[in-house]
């Protein structure tokens, strides 16, 4: 049996999917989820050349998986995905993957309540790794600044790390 992988995972909450189709949502700008979608797509080719596992959430598991292999396939290197349908699933998925992480590094599109549940189940499963919330384009909010504030607020009092880039020190 092999070993178990301790490194980094790239925990991504409800990621952009595709590349021509609309936003199904209003409420978020087009610009600003064209720029998240690139930044989560450099974010998985760095994943893929350092072989670094990705746990990706989705509501929506078949739809949303056909999309995601859409998604990445003009990315050379692909990372292993890792699915899951809830950040409940998480630890079982990794348990199952023989992965036992010593830090993730969490972004994605998504309305707050979905990181913020995201990052308190792995709290909750992995009490001593760290956690990084890429923000800036990395995170496309749909909650106003107030809102945000107060998630925020609550990750910074349970360990969590934020960031505006994706530096080497995140995948090391």
């Amino acid at each position: 049996m092999g070993e178990s992988y301790t490194g980094p995972v790239f925990y991504v909450v409800h990621g952009p999917l595709f590349t021509h189709e609309k936003p199904e949502t209003n409420a978020l700008n087009e610009a600003v989820y064209i720029a998240n979608m690139k930044k989560i797509r450099g974010a998985l080719e760095k994943a893929g050349l350092m072989k670094i596992p990705v746990v990706y959430e989705t509501g929506h598991f078949d739809r949303d998986k056909e999309r995601l292999q859409k998604f990445v396939s003009g990315i050379k290197n692909k990372p292993r995905i890792i699915w899951v349908e809830r950040p409940e699933g998480i630890r079982a998925a990794l348990k199952e993957n023989m992965v036992n992480p010593k830090r993730f590094v969490v972004a994605g599109h998504f309305r707050d309540i979905c990181v913020h549940s995201g990052i308190i189940e792995i709290r909750n499963d992995f009490p001593d790794a760290e956690i990084y919330l890429l923000e800036g384009a990395f995170t496309a909010y749909f909650a106003p600044p107030g809102n945000r504030r107060y998630y925020r607020d609550e990750l910074r009092e349970i360990g969590v790390k934020f960031s505006k880039k994706l530096a080497r020190k995140h995948f090391v």
